[in-house]
C-alpha cells in the first residue's frame, strides 16, 4: 500500500528529530566541517530539530496539502535554495512536493549536504514509485524545462538569475524572485527579561542573518539598552558566537570607537549594538534607534515596507502596532520559529502556484 506524501515527510522528519539518526548525523557533521558558513554547533541542533518537530506534523502538513494539492499537475518547479540558515530550503521542497510539482532544485555552497541527506531519505522511504518526482541539480540544470521557478539570494544574485531564468525561456511573470530582506524589532518599554530575550534571539540566532532576523531595534528614547544587552549576553551564553562572527565585530567596534559613536557589545565580541540611523549592520551587529513618538516608528515601517519581511513586537501591543504599521506584525520570539505556512515576502505557496496554474 502506497503511503501519502503527507505521511512519509512526516515520518522521516520524526526519524531526523533524533540526535543520534544516523542520516542526520552524517549531514550534520559534514556539514559542520566546511569552513563556508557561519553555522555553530548550538545553532546547527536548534535549526534542525525546530525544522523537523514542524514537518513531523502530519496533520499540520494534511492541511497545508489540501490546499495545495493538484496546483503541481505534473508540471516542473525549479528552486534556486539559498544556504545562510541550516535547512531553510526545506519549505520550498515540501510545498512543491505536496502540490505536485516534479521539485528540481540547487544547493548553496554555504549548506551543500543537509538538503540533499533529507531528500535522499524521502526518496527512499517512497521506495522510488511516481508519488514523488525530486532531484538536485546545478541551476542551469533545473531550470531547464521548467514551468515555475523560485529563488532566493541576495539582490545581485536575483538579478542574474532572472537573466538567466529570461534565456532559458522562463518569463519574469512565472518566477518568484525573492531578494534582500530584513527585519525589525519594535520595543514599547514594557517588555518583560523574557521577552527581551526572545528579542535577542530574533536579532542573533544564526548570527542575525536571514530575512526573518532582527537587524534593527526602534525604542523609546526613554528606554535604556541595558536590559535588552542583559538578554543578548544571556542568549550568547546558550548560543555561542561563530568566530567569523567575532573576528568581524572586532572590525566594528574598533570602527565605531574611532568615530566616537555610542555602541556596547558583548564578551568576545559576541554581540554589537550600536545606536545611529536605522541601517542595518553585519552579522551580529544590532542597530539600536530611539524613538519619541511611535508615529515616528510606523511612518519609517511603511516607507520600508518592500525591503521589509517581519516586524516584531510584544504580543500585547501586536494589533496596536499592525494598525500604525499598515501590515501584520509578529510576537517577539518568532522570527526563528516560523509556522509551516509562513509567506515569504508576503506571498504564500499557494497564491503563487495558483497565480500560474
Amino acid at each position: 500500500m502506497k503511503r501519502g506524501v503527507e505521511e512519509v515527510i512526516a515520518t522521516c522528519a520524526r526519524a531526523w528529530v533524533d540526535i543520534d539518526h544516523p542520516a542526520r548525523v552524517e549531514a550534520v557533521e559534514a556539514t559542520l566541517d566546511l569552513d563556508s558558513h557561519r553555522f555553530t554547533d548550538e545553532a546547527m541542533a536548534f535549526a534542525v530539530n525546530r525544522t523537523m518537530h514542524v514537518f513531523s506534523d502530519r496533520e499540520a502538513l494534511q492541511s497545508w496539502g489540501d490546499q495545495l494539492a493538484g496546483l503541481g499537475q505534473g508540471r516542473v518547479l525549479a528552486v534556486l535554495n539559498p544556504g545562510h540558515i541550516p535547512l531553510v530550503e526545506v519549505q520550498d521542497l515540501v510545498a512543491g512536493l505536496l502540490a505536485g510539482f516534479a521539485w528540481r532544485g540547487t544547493v548553496s555552497s554555504r549548506s551543500p549536504l543537509l538538503l540533499p541527506a533529507f531528500l535522499d531519505e524521502l526518496l527512499h522511504a517512497f521506495g522510488g514509485h511516481s508519488l514523488v518526482d525530486a532531484a538536485v541539480g546545478s541551476f542551469d540544470d533545473v531550470v531547464h524545462g521548467a514551468d515555475l521557478l523560485v529563488a532566493s539570494g541576495s539582490d545581485s544574485t536575483i538579478a542574474d538569475v532572472a537573466a538567466r531564468a529570461e534565456a532559458a525561456g522562463l518569463d519574469r511573470e512565472h518566477c518568484w524572485l525573492r531578494g534582500h530582506r530584513f527585519s525589525v524589532t519594535i520595543l514599547d518599554g514594557a517588555e518583560s527579561q523574557e521577552e527581551l530575550l526572545d528579542a535577542a534571539e530574533d536579532m542573533l540566532l544564526y548570527e542575525g542573518q536571514g530575512c526573518r532576523s532582527a537587524a534593527i531595534v526602534f525604542a523609546p528614547e526613554s528606554l535604556s539598552p541595558d536590559g535588552l544587552l542583559e538578554a543578548m549576553a544571556a542568549f550568547r551564553g546558550t548560543f555561542p558566537v561563530h568566530p567569523r562572527t567575532s573576528g568581524s565585530l572586532t572590525m566594528q567596534k574598533g570602527f565605531l570607537a574611532a568615530l566616537d559613536r555610542p555602541h556596547a557589545w558583548g564578551d568576545g565580541p559576541s554581540f554589537l549594538l550600536s545606536r545611529g540611523d536605522a541601517e542595518e549592520q553585519g552579522p551580529g551587529h544590532v542597530r539600536w534607534v530611539s524613538y519619541e513618538h511611535p508615529d515616528a516608528v510606523s511612518a519609517w515601517v511603511r516607507a520600508q515596507r518592500d525591503g521589509l519581511q517581519s516586524v516584531y513586537v510584544r504580543e500585547e501591543r501586536q494589533s496596536v502596532w499592525s494598525r500604525r504599521c499598515g501590515l501584520d506584525t509578529e510576537r517577539l520570539g518568532t522570527a526563528q520559529r516560523p509556522p509551516l505556512t509562513w509567506s515569504p515576502d508576503g506571498m504564500s505557496h499557494k497564491e503563487f502556484f495558483q497565480e500560474h496554474f
